[in-house]
């Protein structure tokens, strides 16, 4: 048994499932509810990714989002924004 380092509460993980060193669960998926909120909230405030094309053009936040013509690059992310919608 092991104790979050940031709540302070006693948890186990399983051999399948072990926890990140000396957080719970409930901590994790705070922190990367965090992270995901601050990649919304970046996207949100600009266009795209400029330079992804090596040729200076903008690859919108629309063509790098499931969807789009380049979505391979962030379907993992809208997977992980409707688990854990942003803040």
């Amino acid at each position: 048994m092991s104790q979050c380092t940031k709540c302070e509460t006693n948890f186990v993980g399983t051999p399948e499932n072990p926890p990140v060193p000396g957080l719970c669960k409930y901590c994790e998926i705070e922190i990367l509810r965090k992270g995901i909120d601050a990649v919304c909230q970046l996207m949100a405030q600009s266009q795209g990714v400029t330079g992804l094309h090596l040729n200076g053009d903008v690859a919108t936040w629309d063509d790098l989002r499931t969807g789009g013509k380049m979505e391979e690059w962030l379907v993992e992310f809208d997977d992980a924004v409707k688990i854990l919608p942003p803040i």
